[in-house]
């Protein structure tokens, strides 16, 4: 979930996810097993692809937590900043993050699985998997998974979320 809106936003939002978004009790992996990927971590200008044309950029920030193979993001636009962590689980060769709130006391709610795109090195792309790709999935962690694993290369099985440009890094 590393956008508001979609879901209720990692990297993603990952973020201010956008109605329509797939969320579930349970993450692709239980727990964090791949190392975080270096060029998706810093400041991102993210322009979510159902603004309003007058709607300014948000911000999205991306670093490293505490915990060991975790993502904090931080969406910022008009409102109070959103936070959220996020994870990466890789099925059959395509990677997807585990993405959810958090607060002050740490990670709530449901799970998003948000897939980024390197478009350059300094363009990002953010998708969720939508709400429509997973209907009728029973709702448990294994038919999540299978699902997921059987449509992660069906176009359709995304909804956009934003384009993020890379700022430049502070002098």
């Amino acid at each position: 979930m590393w956008i508001r809106g979609l879901g209720g936003a990692l990297v993603m939002t990952a973020a201010v996810l956008s109605a329509g978004c797939y969320e579930s009790d349970y993450p692709l992996d239980p727990e964090p097993l791949i190392d975080l990927n270096p060029a998706v971590l810093g400041v991102w200008r993210c322009l979510p692809l159902d603004a309003d044309p007058t709607e300014a950029p948000a911000t999205l920030t991306v670093t490293r937590a505490s915990r060991a193979r975790v993502y904090d993001a931080t969406w910022k636009d008009d409102d109070t900043p959103d936070r959220y962590e996020a994870y990466a689980s890789v099925l059959q060769g395509t990677t997807l993050m585990n993405v959810r709130e958090r607060d002050e006391r740490g990670p709530t709610g449901s799970w998003t699985f948000l897939r980024y795109t390197l478009l350059r090195p300094n363009v990002l792309q953010l998708q969720v998997v939508a709400d429509a790709g997973l209907a009728g999935v029973a709702k448990t962690a294994t038919a999540i998974r299978a699902a997921v694993e059987r449509e992660r290369n069906t176009a359709s099985f995304y909804s956009d979320v934003a384009v993020c440009a890379r700022t430049k890094a502070e002098k």
